[in-house]
């Protein structure tokens, strides 16, 4: 584990680890069933009235591979997964 005191030793030990996991989540995704995307997205937008809270998200899951999706409060990440599950769809009736 890194803590980060804004050393320039921190910021270094933390660009190790971020490869490192970058390097992981790649060889997770080479290791799954073909490679192929369970859900894609491509350039996905989504907007409430003239306000865009999603601009131009690219997605690949991979099948088989273990996903996380992190991020600050309020960042998106609630709204992006209710938009795979089509929750977000205008339905008339």
């Amino acid at each position: 584990m890194t803590v980060a005191d804004g050393s320039a030793e921190s910021a270094q030990a933390s660009g190790q680890g971020a490869r490192a996991v970058e390097q992981a989540i790649n060889a997770d995704h080479r290791g799954s069933v073909n490679g192929a995307a369970a859900l894609s997205a491509v350039d996905l937008t989504l907007s409430f009235g003239q306000r865009a809270i999603l601009s131009g998200v690219n997605v690949d899951v991979t099948r088989g591979a273990i996903t996380a999706l992190i991020g600050p409060t309020g960042s998106g990440k609630t709204t992006l997964l209710r938009t795979f599950n089509r929750m977000n769809d205008k339905v008339t009736g």
